[in-house]
């Protein structure tokens, strides 16, 4: 079987990214341009299995961070909808914590974003999200990952991502 990973390396249908980095001092640059947008705050639990719960909270103008990219620009489209939001923590049943979101939202490098280049790939978002919810998963991660249940029940993006395209 195909991997997840191997699916969403297609670069003409798929963009992955991690969010906005807040630390790591002279790395940071203003972002501007994001100001005014939902923010997802992760310490308040706002990404579910499945769901984001409405944001209220705004990007703030003294807010500075940066994304990995290789000019380090902000890359704008990796907050732009459609895309699955895939974080880096998984719940008490060691299931992963995916939501698709159809809105403009700012997270931070916590989580990854899946971003479809066309709204045709939703339904490839949605098994996407489908298949890393499953209790399946729970059973490979627990057989496969390196830090699960040790490091705080994280999951490094290239251990979920190696995980069967069906």
């Amino acid at each position: 079987h195909i991997t997840i990973r191997e699916t969403i390396n297609d670069e003409n249908r798929f963009l992955v990214k991690q969010g906005l980095k807040l630390k790591d001092g002279d790395k940071k640059i203003p972002v501007k341009q994001l100001i005014g947008w939902d923010f997802l705050d992760k310490n308040k639990k706002e990404l579910k299995q499945f769901y984001i719960t409405p944001c209220h909270k705004k990007l703030e103008i003294d807010t500075v961070g940066y994304i990995h990219t290789k000019n380090n620009a902000v890359v704008m489209d990796v907050f732009i909808p459609p895309f699955l939001l895939v974080s880096d923590a998984v719940n008490n049943k060691f299931q992963s914590i995916t939501a698709l979101s159809q809105a403009k939202l700012i997270f931070t490098d916590q989580t990854t974003s899946i971003k479809a280049h066309s709204w045709k790939d939703i339904d490839c978002l949605r098994i996407l999200s489908g298949l890393l919810n499953l209790n399946l998963f729970s059973y490979y991660i627990l057989q496969t990952g390196s830090s699960i249940g040790v490091e705080r029940e994280r999951v490094h993006d290239r251990e979920k991502f190696s995980f069967p395209y069906i």
